[in-house]
């Protein structure tokens, strides 16, 4: 992500991966975001 997004905040990184991961239908409080596609969020 870093390598990608360098010039870009923490906190944007951190939106990005969680817009990007997979939702598994589970409740928010379950799953969180959903499940990392780390290779995803960097195409």
């Amino acid at each position: 992500m870093f390598e990608a997004f360098g010039s870009q905040s923490v906190a944007w990184l951190e939106g990005h991966l969680q817009a990007t991961a997979v939702d598994l239908g589970y409740d928010v409080s379950t799953q969180g975001a959903g499940f990392v596609q780390a290779d995803g969020a960097t195409a």
